[in-house]
């Protein structure tokens, strides 16, 4: 509530302050424009910043899936591996058991031949007798 001794305000006085309150918002307009201008700026380069991540991401991600074994890449592996195993434990048991069986059948043999030649023996002599 204005008091008695207050003078009331003189249309200069309204327009001094019209004016300076122009020139303050005119002051405050300029500094907005040029912070969203640099708001802008900053927001471009990080937009650029992240398409280049993402397109080397993208990349890696090719990579990666071009290379990455699959499950049933793995699957396959696995059963090739069961398969080779499987001989090698066959190939064990036979380098084990093959030799006595050699042995056997060598000793076989010798019988056999020594048979033959006892055989052999015989049948000279009874062509010998004729």
């Amino acid at each position: 509530m204005p008091s008695r001794n207050d003078k009331p305000a003189s249309k200069a006085d309204l327009a001094a302050v019209e004016t300076g309150l122009k020139a303050d918002i005119a002051a405050v307009e300029t500094g907005l424009k040029a912070d969203i201008a640099a708001v802008k700026t900053e927001l471009k380069a990080d937009i650029h910043g992240l398409a280049v991540e993402l397109v080397k991401t993208q990349g890696s991600l090719r990579t990666l899936e071009e290379t990455m074994a699959t499950k049933s890449d793995i699957g396959r592996i696995m059963n090739a591996i069961d398969g080779f195993a499987g001989k090698l434990e066959t190939y064990a048991r036979e380098s084990v058991t093959l030799p006595h069986i050699i042995d056997e059948q060598g000793k076989t043999l010798e019988t056999h031949g020594a048979t033959l030649g006892e055989h052999d023996r015989r049948l000279k002599a009874v062509e010998s007798y004729r």
